[in-house]
């Protein structure tokens, strides 16, 4: 009995030293986590300033088709009306891109494929390049809708190209393919 009445004053006591060393943690956590306080200087002048009004640099385009009806119209400066028909598209294979416009210039005549163009094509050079699903890569004049080359790939050409100039390389169109393949073609 004896033994048990010594040993509940120390852990009594242990368990005190823990609580006072929990609480002394909590508030130097506090002391060092705080906001810094406020500072207040009467004296200084306050004015008020208007913010500078920004320019508006981009199109605000809020929602998927523009707005709630979907009309994906846009009312765009510089861009005047009447149209006049630059050419028609008659062959068969299905050409399924978002059309691209080059300094209201584009895609002319004269050219006759076997398969598709599904992806947007990339204007650069006085060209335009696009691939197509009969595994070509096909290069047109940018006005008159001339072939100028066409590239055999290994599989179909369902990617959009890009094109750029760099100093090593000079004008180039890449392109991916369904073989594995990307292709850096010399424009």
């Amino acid at each position: 009995m004896r033994r048990t009445l010594t040993r509940r004053p120390n852990t009594v006591a242990a368990l005190g030293v823990g609580v006072v060393a929990v609480a002394v943690a909590v508030v130097a956590a506090y002391l060092v986590l705080k906001r810094p306080p406020d500072v207040h200087n009467p004296s200084a002048d306050f004015k008020s300033q208007k913010p500078k009004k920004q320019k508006r640099r981009a199109v605000t385009w809020p929602q998927y088709g523009y707005n709630r009806a979907r009309t994906r119209y846009l009312p765009a400066k510089g861009i005047k009306p009447p149209f006049r028909k630059v050419w028609r598209y008659t062959d068969r294979p299905l050409l399924e891109f978002p059309p691209v416009v080059a300094q209201s210039d584009s895609l002319g005549q004269g050219f006759g494929t076997s398969g598709a163009f599904y992806s947007t094509p990339a204007v650069a050079f006085g060209r335009v390049y696009a691939g197509n699903n009969d595994t070509r890569v096909y290069s047109f004049d940018r006005r008159d809708g001339t072939i100028a080359w066409t590239y055999s790939t290994g599989g179909c050409a369902y990617s959009g190209p890009a094109a750029a100039r760099t100093s090593r390389t000079g004008p180039t169109v890449y392109i991916g393919s369904f073989d594995g393949n990307l292709y850096a073609l010399n424009a």
